[in-house]
């Protein structure tokens, strides 16, 4: 039973790590879009007027000023450390949820759920998981490859080296994942 439990573990660790490969590739699409979706005219900025600057005669801040100013930038930095470590749990959970949920959406109109067993259903939907996983692993090169981004000033090199690294990545990760679940023996629906 021990050896369940890290194979388990080590089943969650390489899920996780798909995972957040899978948001740095739409991460990664996102960024190619974005000189796109600026240049749109959708993000207009709002007129304003010019106010004229008025110079300020210049004081030495007190002790108070430079005791506030630390203490609050004392507090960003833990607060971004804390996300920073935060980020990678949120985003593996929030995924996982997802597939699974449009797993249990998906099965019933894919699969004749009256007429087959519980052993069987949760097979299909370990497989149907494993196909939601490889799409949005598979989603974005797609997408990079019907698209053309002239306003993003990288290479089209770079740009396909970054995304199939991430990709293969990711794809791998969750082919590692699923392959490492049929080793050890874990429930499917235990996987993230």
């Amino acid at each position: 039973m021990k050896y369940k439990h890290h194979g388990s573990t080590l089943i969650q660790i390489v899920g996780a790590i798909g995972y957040i490969a899978c948001a740095l590739e739409w991460l990664w699409v996102a960024v190619l879009y974005m000189p796109a979706l600026l240049s749109s005219g959708i993000f207009v900025p709002m007129e304003r007027e010019v106010v004229p600057v008025v110079a300020q005669p210049y004081h030495t801040p007190s002790v108070i000023d430079i005791a506030i100013v630390a203490g609050i930038t004392i507090i960003f930095v833990a607060l971004s450390i804390y996300l920073l470590l935060k980020l990678p749990g949120v985003v593996t959970k929030t995924a996982s949820r997802a597939v699974h949920v449009s797993s249990d959406f998906i099965m019933p109109k894919v699969v004749d759920t009256k007429h087959t067993t519980k052993k069987r259903l949760l097979v299909l939907s370990a497989r149907m998981q494993l196909i939601l996983k490889f799409i949005a692993a598979l989603l974005p090169p797609i997408v990079i490859t019907f698209s053309s981004f002239p306003d993003v000033p990288l290479e089209p090199a770079v740009i396909w080296t970054v995304m199939l690294f991430v990709s293969a990545w990711a794809v791998g990760m969750f082919g590692l994942q699923w392959l490492l679940a049929r080793v050890f023996g874990l429930d499917y629906a235990k996987v993230w």
